[in-house]
C-alpha cells in the first residue's frame, strides 16, 4: 500500500502513518499534516479503500479542542502562548486561532478551530474523525 500512496503531497512519514492505519479499527493518525489528508481524499485508490480510512485522521486543530473539553481551556492557553513566545513553528491554524495571545477568549479560539476543522471535513469528508465519537 505504500507504493499505492506514492504522491508528491504526501511524504514518505505520513504514507508509513496512513498505511499503518489502514483498516485498523483501533488506530487514529494525529497530523498536523492537513495537505496530506487532502491528498489522500483526492488519491484516486482511496475509492477503493475508502472504508479502511473512514474516520482514522485527526487534525491537530480537533485536539487542541479534546484538549481544551478535557484540560480546560486555561491550561491549553498557557501551552499556546509558551510556543508563541518562543517563536516556535506552531501551524498557521493555531497561531491564527490563538492569535490574541493572553487576550484570546474560549468561545473565539474555540470557534475559529470549528472552522478549520469545518473546512477540512468539506474537502476530506469521512476520512476525518469525528470527535463525538469519543
Amino acid at each position: 500500500m505504500l507504493i499505492q500512496l506514492a504522491s508528491p503531497k504526501i511524504d514518505a512519514g505520513e504514507a508509513v502513518l496512513f498505511s499503518a492505519a489502514y483498516g485498523e479499527p483501533s488506530v487514529i493518525v494525529c497530523t498536523g499534516d492537513k495537505r496530506a489528508i487532502r491528498a489522500l481524499a483526492e488519491h484516486p485508490l482511496v475509492t477503493d479503500f475508502e472504508a479502511g480510512f473512514r474516520r482514522k485522521f485527526l487534525c491537530i486543530e480537533q485536539a487542541l479542542l479534546l484538549a481544551i473539553r478535557e484540560h480546560g481551556f486555561d491550561p491549553i492557553l498557557r501551552k499556546v502562548n509558551l510556543g508563541l513566545s518562543e517563536s516556535l513553528p506552531l501551524d498557521t491554524a493555531i497561531r491564527s486561532s490563538f492569535g490574541s495571545g493572553r487576550d484570546s477568549t474560549e468561545e473565539n479560539v474555540i470557534s475559529s478551530l470549528t472552522g478549520y476543522i469545518e473546512d477540512l471535513r468539506k474537502d476530506v469528508g469521512d476520512l476525518l474523525f469525528n470527535s463525538s465519537d469519543l
